[in-house]
């Protein structure tokens, strides 16, 4: 019986090893990956709960602008730009300071791009104001084109001059070709 009984202790023992091999070592890795799928999760849940605050803030922070205030960042920077909206501003500034205006375009420009630059140029396109530009043909004297161009910095929204050619004509009147950008944030 002793025999026996030896036999019989090694292969309880051997059971016990197998079965803490086959069943249970693999509970354990399984009960270790949920529990890093716990952690995981709730380091998630921690930056969401963050950018959430951090939503809120801005949220508020954007409640608490006037609506005067609202309105004129919507007419300084507009969703879209209008091109004869700014072409007749361009016009209006122009008969103000008492100079000719030869020629007002919109000029599109496109840039281009590679299927790569397409995910990174709508990143940026969201976060950047978008360019339109115009070129303009004026005439006058001296003082009067000088005065416009104070006028067109004056203006609502942003104009910049971007390029200038000033040329002298006769009986002192010059020509100026100019190329103005204003900007839309969409």
């Amino acid at each position: 019986m002793n025999v026996n009984s030896l036999f019989f202790q090694i292969v309880m023992a051997g059971l016990a090893i197998g079965i803490v091999i086959l069943y249970i070592q693999p509970a354990f890795v399984r009960i270790g990956a949920t529990q890093d799928a716990i952690d995981q999760y709730q380091t998630e849940i921690e930056k969401v709960s963050e950018v959430n605050n951090k939503l809120t803030e801005l949220i508020n922070q954007v409640n608490t602008i006037s609506a005067a205030d609202q309105r004129d960042l919507l007419i300084y920077m507009p969703n879209e730009i209008d091109n004869i909206s700014v072409s007749r501003d361009i016009y209006n500034l122009a008969l103000a300071s008492n100079v000719t205006l030869v020629d007002v375009n919109g000029v599109e420009e496109r840039q281009k791009t590679t299927d790569n630059d397409l995910e990174s140029e709508k990143v940026v396109a969201e976060v950047l104001p978008v360019p339109h530009s115009f070129s303009v043909s004026i005439s006058g004297s001296y003082e009067n084109i000088k005065s416009f161009l104070s006028k067109l910095e004056q203006s609502n929204y942003p104009l910049e001059v971007h390029d200038l050619e000033i040329a002298a004509s006769a009986l002192e009147e010059l020509t100026a070709k100019m190329k103005i950008v204003t900007y839309s944030h969409l």
